[in-house]
C-alpha cells in the first residue's frame, strides 16, 4: 500500500486498519500528502496529526465483529 505509486491519482483510499501497527499508520498518513486536495481517506484507526489531513467524521459503526470506529479524513 505504501510502496505503490498510485497516491497522486486516488480519490478515495480505504484502509481496514484495525490491526495495523502504529508504524504503518504513520507511513500511510505520510503518503497521504501525495493525494490531491479533496481526496478522502477512510480508516478504522486514528492518524497522527498532519497539516494536510482534516478529520471530517468520527463514527461508531456496526461491523461483522462488533462496533468499530470509522474515521473519514479529507486532504486539504
Amino acid at each position: 500500500m505504501i510502496e505503490v505509486d498510485w497516491w497522486s491519482t486516488a480519490d478515495i483510499v480505504y484502509a481496514s486498519s484495525v490491526c495495523f501497527p502504529d508504524e504503518l499508520i504513520d507511513s500511510i498518513a505520510s503518503r497521504a500528502a501525495h493525494l490531491k486536495k479533496g481526496a478522502r481517506i477512510i480508516t478504522l484507526k486514528n492518524f497522527p496529526p498532519r497539516d494536510y489531513l482534516r478529520l471530517d467524521f468520527n463514527l461508531k459503526l456496526k461491523m461483522t465483529w462488533g462496533r468499530c470506529q470509522v474515521l473519514i479524513y479529507t486532504i486539504v
